[in-house]
């Protein structure tokens, strides 16, 4: 339920437009005066939106929104105007005050319709991934580029392989940020590239989706999945709107890989790549494998009711030794089936099952041509403590071939 705060000297006209608000199924709160407007207008989440009368107690809507935009508090702000005052019109429009305006004489009729353009709906959410705690020089790196670029406008492209953790940074990003308490929306390119049919109604809602993130953060999930025809029409409404929206694009390769993205490389690659990180897998941030598996075990054994209290050295190497081709997400699984399993009060290495389904790719250890090989011989080497023999029965291939691309993908464990 989306709050709305009203902010208007006349007590009837707040209670009409609560009325109406609530029937809509929104949450309205009414002050009457500036100083109690600032005041309610701090603690909004969100996806709120502000109505504003342009007289008030103790001073004008005008006022009352140049201070919002000052302290940082961008919520959709609507103006209420007496009749067709041009006067008006442009006072509480100049400089992109309000967002929208309601003619007093109107409320019945637009108020409802007005708001909903404006206000978050179950997609725009406040985002609650937390950064998982890790040691590793290579992520402390990154959280300091973060520290640095959240509080600017640059919109940001993150990437990396799956299950490195790109979701829970673009969302630290918005929580770092200066439009924290903003709305921030999260889509998924993917689902959205299965969700329409007609050019018509995918313009229609992104355009929609686009306004409700105004003043806020647009997080793209997917971005490597979006069809040509989805990009030719973001790419059409960003050039002909201005909209105030921090993009935030999550992609499991470069854009410069998508050969269609690169065809909008002259506007749409660069408004949405002004800053690029990119996300190491974890088997290149090994100093961090012990205490995400520490903080996951922690995590199911409180919420499996679990009495277990840690990893007992051999399993601990085991952990260390292991690729995760599946990387933090597989981790996670993982130690999830380990706790179930575990017969002790310690997580021991034979209780680390990676050829669980549960725990991601692989267990598909058959080589095919599609780019994963070096991983999933590693897995195959990993799974039979480096006997050579076994592993390359696993991948089905005999041991000169196995041999021969291990020496071609440098891979080099020391299994003991």
């Amino acid at each position: 339920m989306n709050k709305i705060l009203i902010v208007d000297a006349s007590v009837s006209d707040s209670r009409v437009m609560s009325n109406l608000l609530m029937k809509a199924g929104y949450d309205p709160v009414c002050v009457e005066s500036f100083e109690s407007g600032k005041t309610e207008a701090a603690k909004l989440p969100p996806g709120a939106v502000i109505v504003t009368a342009m007289r008030l107690n103790d001073g004008t809507a005008t006022d009352f929104i140049d201070w919002l935009k000052l302290h940082g508090i961008n919520h959709p702000a609507i103006g209420i105007i007496d009749g067709y005052n041009a006067t008006q019109i442009h006072e509480i429009l100049r400089g992109h005050r309000a967002i929208d305006i309601i003619q007093y004489k109107a409320l019945d009729k637009t108020l409802v319709e007005t708001v909903q353009k404006y206000a978050a709906e179950n997609t725009l959410t406040t985002p609650e991934n937390p950064i998982f705690p890790r040691q590793s020089e290579e992520y402390r790196l990154i959280l300091e580029k973060v520290r640095k670029i959240a509080r600017t406008n640059l919109n940001i492209l993150i990437v990396g392989e799956n299950g490195v953790g790109k979701e829970p940074l673009a969302e630290e990003i918005y929580r770092q940020s200066d439009r924290k308490y903003k709305p921030c929306a999260i889509i998924d390119a993917l689902v959205l590239q299965h969700q329409y049919f007609d050019a018509a109604s995918i313009y229609e809602d992104l355009k929609l989706m686009l306004r409700k993130s105004i003043g806020g953060t647009l997080i793209i999930d997917h971005f490597h999945f979006i069809s040509p025809d989805i990009l030719n029409i973001i790419s059409e409404i960003l050039k002909t709107e201005k909209y105030d929206i921090r993009f935030i694009s999550i992609a499991d390769k470069k854009l410069h890989t998508n050969s269609e993205i690169v065809k909008f490389g002259s506007f749409l690659h660069y408004k949405l790549s002004q800053y690029v990180i990119t996300l190491p897998p974890l088997r290149d941030t090994r100093d961090d494998i012990i205490p995400l598996a520490e903080f996951f075990l922690d995590l199911y054994s409180e919420e499996l009711k679990l009495e277990i209290t840690g990893f007992d050295n051999p399993s601990k190497k085991k952990l260390l030794v292991y690729d995760w081709p599946g990387n933090i997400r597989e981790l996670k699984n993982a130690v999830r089936i380990a706790a179930i399993e575990a017969t002790q009060d310690v997580i021991t290495a034979k209780d680390l099952d990676f050829d669980n389904p549960g725990n991601g790719p692989p267990p598909r250890f058959a080589l095919r041509d599609d780019g994963d090989e070096r991983d999933r011989i590693i897995a195959a080497l990993t799974q039979t403590g480096g006997r050579r023999k076994e592993a390359a029965d696993l991948l089905k291939i005999n041991r000169n071939t196995l041999q021969n691309k291990i020496k071609k993908y440098g891979i080099d464990i020391n299994f003991k």
